[in-house]
């Protein structure tokens, strides 16, 4: 199997003036397996409906935050917004696709979260973290087990109630696979304040 990937980039002009500014970036599989086309669908029409969702959302946001700012004192600086999809593993027919979000929309702040496609190459099926672990609770240790070693070694960043956070917020589909290892990852403020981001966990081999 290998791959290629694709760009699509764009800004987005409001008076003359360019009000965002966005890069969408996905991956194109070629290979003999069964289920290449329906990932490379799959892949390219998530990135199309992330672009339409910044011309439909992020660009009025950012008219009105335009028309806001100037006719204040301050000039506004524009939404940067960025799609990033990395293929993160390609062994024993699966593959591991991480997609990264970036928006930094100003005054509102610079939001980043990961969402994975994680599938099977022979037929483009899903497959989940349970296919590695009997059930959720054994990741669950896991993951506790690591946050207990860092506070221990003087990590003082996590929230009080981080304990019934990654019990809550846990996603069986947030994860990916990356050299032979499988990592789980929480959204940004899941379990850390907002400016540590998305926080990872590297849960096994596989």
């Amino acid at each position: 199997m290998a791959y290629n990937y694709e760009t699509i980039a764009e800004k987005l002009y409001y008076k003359n003036e360019p009000i965002v500014e966005y890069k969408a970036v996905y991956p194109v599989i070629t290979g003999t397996e069964n289920g290449i086309s329906k990932i490379n669908e799959e892949l390219k029409a998530d990135a199309e409906l992330y672009v339409k969702k910044i011309k439909d959302s992020f660009y009025p946001k950012a008219a009105v935050a335009f028309d806001s700012t100037n006719n204040g004192e301050d000039n506004f600086s524009g939404f940067y917004i960025s799609y990033n999809a990395v293929v993160m593993s390609e062994e024993n027919g699966k593959l591991s696709v991480l997609v990264k979000y970036d928006e930094d929309t100003g005054d509102e702040g610079s939001r980043l979260y990961y969402k994975a496609f994680n599938r099977n190459m022979s037929n483009g099926n899903r497959f989940f973290v349970n296919d590695y672990f009997k059930s959720k609770e054994d990741v669950i240790s896991s993951v506790t087990e690591q946050i207990e070693r860092e506070i221990k070694d003087g990590n003082e960043s996590y929230l009080p109630d981080w304990r019934e956070r990654v019990s809550r917020l846990f996603k069986p589909q947030s994860f990916y696979l990356k050299e032979n290892k499988l990592i789980v990852f929480y959204d940004q403020y899941d379990l850390m304040s907002y400016s540590f981001g998305v926080k990872e966990f590297e849960i096994a081999n596989i």
